[in-house]
C-alpha cells in the first residue's frame, strides 16, 4: 500500500472510532439523567409524567350502579381541555366500561351514543347542552321511570360544576324534540294541564258531561294513564278516560263505562252515514244516545246523534242500530254511548271511540313488528322471563299517525278484555313502544293497532307468554 492509500484509509478509521465515542458519550448522558431521577417506595419511578407525554386531566362521570337508582362517580383520565364540563359529557355520552360494567354501573349511554354531544355552553347559571339525535338508538329511556334514570346522569355530570344551577337539553338545537321524547314539559313552558282536568274537559265536549267526580289517576304504560271519573254525587257508574302524554299535553285516546259496551266501530275505524253500531249495555231502563263528533284541534262539533236506539233496560244486554251525520270531509272524531241519571236526567255515563271520517286518504298498513329488547320470539309466541321486566317493540307502518298496543287473554273474542299496554306516534314509519310488564301470569294474544287519516290496520304477530 503506497503513503496515500494508508493515510486515507487511516482518516477513514479514525472518524468511524470518532463517532462510536459520540455516540457512547450521549447514551451515557442520557442513562446517567434516568439514574437521578426521583424514586418512589422500593426505588421505582415516581408519578411524574415523562416531558415527552401530552397533560391530561380527571374528570368525574355518574352512571348507576346495583339494584337501586343511586348514582355513583367514576373517574376518567382525558387530554386536558380548557373545559371540563365537555370533557365530562363527551365520558358520559361513551357509557360505562367494560370494566366498569363488571363492577356493576350501568347506563342508557353506551358506545353507541358516544361522539354525540356537540355543545355546551352556560348562560345565567343555566347549562345548554345539545346533543346528536340519539332517541333511536336509547328509545326506553321514553319511560317515566327511564327519563328518570337519564336525565339524573345528565344533570349530575354537567351540575357538579361551580355556576351551574338548572339544565337544558336538545336535540340539533331543538329543545322542545328532546323532552317531548322524555315525555316531560320542556324548562320554562307554563304549567301543564293534568291528566285529570284534560279527562274532565274531553268528557264536557264529547259526551256533554259535568260536574264530575275524581276516582284515581293511575299509569298503565308509558306515558299512558287512566282517569276514573264519574257524577258529583259520587254514585253511578264510573267512566274511565285513557289519555297519552305527548309534549307537555294529555291527549285523550277513548273513554269506556262498565255498562256501556260498543263493539261497533272500533276505536279509529273509517265510517260513513250512516254508521252502525252495536254492543252490550246495563243502563236504565236501556236508554242509549249515540252521537257523531267531528274533532278539530281544541273544538268539538256534533255531526249527528240517535236517541231511539235501545238497550240492557236495566240488564246485560245487545243494542243495534244506525246513526247518520251530516258530511264531514276528511279527518277523525269521535263516536259516543251515553246514558242519563235517573235522577237528574244528565248524563251519567259515557263510552267514546275515536274515527276517520272516510275520504280518500290511503289506509294505514302494518309492516315489521321486532322485539328490541331481547326477548326472543319462537314458535309464534313471546316468552317472558320470570318476574316483572320491560319489552320493547319497533312497528314499521305506513299511512300512520300512532300506533296501539293491546293484550286480549286467550279464548276470548271480546274486544272489552283487550288491554292497553302502550301507545306511541309514529316518525319516519317508526314507532318505538315499551311494556313494563308485572309479576303475573298471562297467556294472551298481542295486537297491534296503526291509525291514520285512512282509518285503522290491526295484526296480532305473536302471542304473549308470561309463567
Amino acid at each position: 500500500m503506497n503513503v496515500f492509500a494508508r493515510h486515507k484509509a487511516l482518516t477513514i478509521i479514525g472518524s468511524s472510532v470518532a463517532a462510536v465515542l459520540i455516540a457512547v458519550a450521549a447514551i451515557l448522558v442520557a442513562t446517567r439523567g434516568t439514574s437521578q431521577a426521583p424514586t418512589g417506595p422500593g426505588g421505582s419511578a415516581g408519578p411524574g409524567p415523562s416531558p415527552s407525554a401530552s397533560p391530561t386531566m380527571t374528570v368525574q362521570v355518574y352512571f348507576h350502579k346495583g339494584p337501586g337508582t343511586e348514582l355513583a362517580a367514576v373517574t376518567r383520565t382525558v387530554p386536558a381541555s380548557g373545559d371540563k364540563r365537555i370533557a365530562a359529557l363527551g365520558q358520559l355520552l361513551a357509557g360505562p366500561t367494560s370494566a366498569e360494567r363488571t363492577l356493576g354501573y350501568f347506563s342508557f349511554f353506551s358506545a353507541k351514543t358516544a361522539g354525540m354531544l356537540r355543545s355546551v355552553r352556560v348562560t345565567n347559571s343555566v347549562g345548554f347542552v345539545d346533543f346528536g339525535d340519539f332517541r333511536l338508538i336509547i328509545p326506553n329511556a321514553s319511560s317515566s321511570a327511564g327519563s328518570q334514570a337519564l336525565l339524573d346522569e345528565l344533570n349530575a355530570t354537567l351540575m357538579q360544576y361551580p355556576g351551574i344551577t338548572s339544565s337544558v337539553y336538545s336535540f340539533n338545537g331543538n329543545v322542545a324534540a328532546f323532552y317531548e321524547w322524555l315525555q316531560r314539559v320542556p324548562p320554562g313552558s307554563p304549567a301543564p294541564v293534568t291528566a285529570d282536568k284534560a279527562a274532565r274537559e274531553y268528557l264536557r265536549h264529547v259526551a256533554g258531561m259535568r260536574a264530575l267526580r275524581t276516582g284515581g289517576t293511575r299509569t298503565i304504560a308509558a306515558g299512558v294513564v287512566e282517569v276514573d271519573l264519574r257524577s258529583d254525587s259520587g254514585t253511578g257508574p264510573v267512566t274511565t278516560v285513557t289519555l297519552r302524554h305527548e309534549g307537555s299535553a294529555w291527549v285523550p285516546l277513548f273513554a269506556r263505562t262498565a255498562t256501556l259496551q260498543l263493539d261497533e266501530p272500533l276505536p279509529w275505524q273509517a265510517v260513513t252515514s250512516p254508521v252502525a253500531v252495536a254492543g252490550q249495555s246495563a243502563t236504565f231502563e236501556g236508554q242509549l244516545l249515540f252521537i257523531v263528533l267531528k274533532a278539530a284541534g281544541n273544538a268539538v262539533s256534533e255531526l249527528g246523534h240517535n236517541g231511539s236506539i235501545l238497550g240492557g233496560s236495566m240488564g246485560w244486554g245487545p243494542f243495534a242500530g244506525k246513526v247518520s251525520f251530516t258530511s264531514a270531509g276528511a279527518g277523525t272524531g269521535w263516536l259516543a254511548v251515553t246514558t242519563q241519571s235517573a235522577k237528574t236526567g244528565a248524563t251519567a255515563a259515557a263510552t267514546v271511540v275515536p274515527v276517520v271520517f272516510a275520504d280518500h286518504a290511503a289506509a294505514p298498513a302494518i309492516g315489521s313488528v321486532r322485539v328490541t329488547s331481547g326477548q326472543p320470539v319462537r314458535d309464534g309466541a313471546l316468552t317472558l322471563p320470570e318476574g316483572t321486566g320491560r319489552v320493547t317493540l319497533a312497528v314499521r307502518t305506513t299511512n300512520a299517525g300512532q300506533v296501539l298496543i293491546y293484550l286480549t287473554p286467550t279464548g276470548t273474542d271480546t274486544a272489552s278484555l283487550a288491554r292497553l299496554i302502550g301507545a306511541g306516534t309514529t316518525s319516519h314509519g317508526r314507532c318505538v313502544v315499551s311494556w313494563n310488564y308485572p309479576d303475573e301470569s298471562l297467556l294472551a294474544h298481542l295486537s297491534i293497532v296503526a291509525t291514520g287519516p285512512g282509518g285503522r290496520a290491526e295484526t296480532i304477530p305473536f302471542n304473549v307468554v308470561h309463567p
